[in-house]
């Protein structure tokens, strides 16, 4: 587990189990994931005999709760992978060769097959997450695999090439603070606007593409079987799991990240692509969790609240019998869903108050810092919340 989550632990007095669990086996399987790949690669001469996994053209990144370190049990969690070009491939025949090491990575590691979406199991190409942002050319493709590669992600092979990667990305955001007027850098202070509204952006999008495969993945009715019964080869839709990752590990993804992008404004300092890459490197439980470092010992019970949830959460997606009951849940508020479903969606409800709570904050930050422009108070989160959430 991070040790950002360690520290917390500390903080509260309580242990994060299922958090713990997670985290550990999502290290295991990446171990596993690596070595499978990188095996692939040997055995099929892609990569020499004797080195390790970087050839600076292509890598394998992975996604979702493996790079979180939110790993459910056994075959639970998918393998959401991607190979990624860094450079112009020489030898096409390796692009094939790369999937074939995801595919073993996979199998090695245990876990289920990445989902049927298109973002997974292909090919990325590592200039457009650098160069497409904003305005047509970035389409909900381009601009979902840009914040899962900053957001979300862990080099499977070829750590240097993804870090670059991820270095470069922050450096595009950060280009207008990194010029010079006379000599002097325009350096800035506070949170990085064009940066945040991408996030914000993404998790709007997140919440709305739920909405949109519901439409484009209708749940039959009776008398036309299921998705998956033979004649449309599709798995049935399962709803009632998606809307709890949704409203839970999703969402905790999403302010995480608020943490980092609020940071530099909380530390008084400059934004640096050497600070934001330290953010990324973090899975997002551990971004929200060094939040308390900064709050006084009155203001901790939403964040504990928080972190309870996100455990007790752990806990229920790493448990098969939990996932069979709500998957098949058709809809949020049907009166016939299963109780556990009830239970676990009320507990989402718990958890958007504690993150309101907590976001809405007036109390000073610590060390108390100067109040942001046109406030009188201390820097709190609920002015950071005001100021570059709300308009």
């Amino acid at each position: 587990m991070h040790e950002k989550l360690v520290a917390l632990e500390k903080r509260l007095g309580r242990e994060l189990p299922n958090l713990r669990k997670a985290a550990d086996a999502a290290q295991k399987a990446l171990e596993q994931a690596r070595h499978a790949a990188e095996a692939h690669l040997h055995e099929t001469h892609v990569l020499p005999a004797g080195t390790g996994s970087e050839n600076k053209e292509l890598g394998l990144v992975a996604f979702g709760s493996l790079a979180r370190q939110e790993l459910s049990g056994e075959k639970q969690s998918d393998f959401d992978y991607a190979v990624v070009a860094y450079r112009s491939v020489e030898a096409p025949s390796h692009i094939q060769q790369y999937r074939l090491a995801g595919v073993r990575a996979q199998r090695e590691a245990g876990l289920a097959s990445p989902g049927r979406t298109a973002l997974f199991g292909g090919i990325i190409s590592a200039p457009d997450l650098v160069n497409r942002i904003g305005l047509e050319d970035d389409t909900n493709r381009s601009h979902t695999l840009r914040m899962l590669f900053l957001e979300e992600s862990v080099a499977i092979l070829d750590k240097s090439s993804h870090d670059t990667t991820v270095r470069s990305i922050l450096k595009r955001y950060l280009g207008d603070y990194q010029n010079e007027v006379d000599g002097s850098p325009l350096q800035k202070k506070g949170v990085p606007r064009f940066l945040l509204n991408d996030i914000v952006r993404y998790w709007r999008t997140v919440a709305v593409d739920y909405q949109a495969k519901r439409w484009t993945e209708p749940w039959l009715p009776d008398g036309f079987g299921q998705l998956g019964d033979g004649d449309t080869g599709l798995d049935p839709p399962k709803w009632g799991l998606r809307y709890l990752k949704l409203r839970s590990s999703r969402k905790l993804a999403f302010v995480g990240t608020l943490i980092s992008l609020f940071l530099p404004r909380i530390l008084d300092c400059y934004v640096t692509e050497e600070l934001l890459f330290e953010q990324f490197s973090m899975p997002p439980l551990a971004r929200l969790a060094q939040i308390a470092n900064h709050l006084d010992d009155d203001s901790l019970e939403p964040l504990e609240t928080i972190f309870c949830i996100a455990d007790e959460f752990a806990g229920y997606f790493d448990s098969a019998d939990f996932r069979d009951t709500v998957s098949p849940v058709e809809h949020p508020r049907h009166p016939e869903a299963h109780q556990v479903f009830k239970s676990a969606r009320a507990l989402t409800n718990d958890l958007e108050f504690a993150l309101e709570h907590l976001f809405r904050c007036e109390r000073p930050l610590v060390p108390e810092r100067a109040p942001l422009d046109g406030c009188d108070a201390p820097l709190s989160l609920g002015q950071l919340t005001d100021r570059y959430l709300l308009f």
